[in-house]
């Protein structure tokens, strides 16, 4: 009898294990986490610095921290001021390792140089991890098929590492702009953490924890799960980008889809009733520098003249972008 009891119970709440639902979106184009939204308080118009940072695990993370470490040691001078080159840091693109320095830092600031290696560096994640898939609570939502041991990460994430922070509290922080990169299963395509992405999907990016989204962005296969998000596009009034319509006649012209109209056409397609789900893999599966949303951005203002569009890259007179490339042997001639 006792034995029928568990099963009982075992089929119980293993059929209740879900992932967490994704935050509904009423409207698309309102205030968010938008890359046409960076600006911060005290830095040069004329003067951009990107950061892109590459995945490679726990390898990219330290490459990633030091690199910060140093551009908070170097000094230069802008507008005849001196300036630590770090608080000139506009947008930091990350992908999969890279995404731990690079939230954490736009989340916590100066706090990140006492944290981070104790909070990420000197901890084994996987040994957690394991320790989390041998409690027996869990033992009833990994089989349950819509839980996956990437959502146990984005809990330890979420709960050990950046303390329940959603994308809220990180445009509240006034850091750098970050954008967290996944991989779309099914297209191939980039997965971005940012408002516009989240347009899409009818979701609202700000109440989604940045544990999540890092553990979406980290999630290699075949070790871990996809990470899953409701899709309700074409619900809340998306409307085409007004660049794409330049991106079309680029490409007619050329012969050839540009990034920007590819990018266009990927949003656009998440508006297919037969797609409900969102299935998202480490973002190294589709490009493992960060540079793709960098190159991107430039297409975009090349197709589209407007003055709307990614209005800091507009205004910068100089552009800097430092590529950091955690490869263990690059080939360098």
């Amino acid at each position: 009898m006792r034995g029928l009891t568990l099963s009982v119970a075992l089929v119980v709440l293993g059929g209740c294990a879900h992932w967490p639902a994704t935050p509904r979106l009423e409207q698309a184009g309102a205030a968010g986490y938008r890359p046409a939204e960076v600006a911060r308080q005290g830095q040069s118009d004329d003067l951009m610095v990107v950061v892109a940072m590459s995945g490679g695990g726990t390898r990219a993370a330290a490459l990633g921290y030091g690199v910060l470490e140093e551009l908070r040691r170097t000094e230069v001078t802008v507008n005849g001021a001196k300036r630590r080159l770090l608080d000139e840091v506009d947008v930091i693109s990350a992908v999969s390792g890279g995404t731990f320095p690079a939230t954490y830092y736009a989340l916590r600031g100066e706090k990140t140089f006492e944290e981070f290696e104790a909070k990420v560096l000197s901890r084994n994640f996987e040994t957690e991890l394991v320790k989390r898939i041998l409690t027996p609570t869990n033992w009833f939502r990994l089989p349950s098929g819509t839980f996956g041991k990437s959502d146990l990460f984005a809990e330890l994430y979420d709960e050990t590492v950046f303390d329940r922070a959603t994308f809220a509290d990180l445009k509240k922080a006034n850091g750098p702009f970050v954008i967290i990169n996944g991989t779309d299963v099914s297209s191939g395509a980039r997965f971005s953490f940012t408002q516009d992405q989240f347009d899409a999907i009818c979701a609202d990016l700000m109440q989604v924890p940045l544990g999540r989204a890092v553990a979406t962005s980290t999630a290699l296969p075949p070790l871990l799960t996809p990470t899953t998000f409701e899709n309700r596009g074409g619900t809340c009034g998306r409307k085409a980008p007004a660049w794409q319509a330049a991106a079309e006649a680029a490409a007619a012209e050329s012969g050839t889809p540009g990034r920007a109209l590819l990018r266009a056409r990927a949003l656009q397609s998440y508006a297919d009733p037969a797609r409900p789900y969102v299935h998202v893999f480490d973002g190294g599966l589709s490009e493992n520098l960060g540079l793709a949303e960098v190159i991107r951005a430039f297409e975009i203002m090349k197709v589209d003249p407007g003055e709307t569009v990614l209005p800091a890259l507009r205004r910068a007179r100089k552009i800097v972008v430092i590529a950091v490339n955690a490869l263990r042997f690059p080939e360098v001639d």
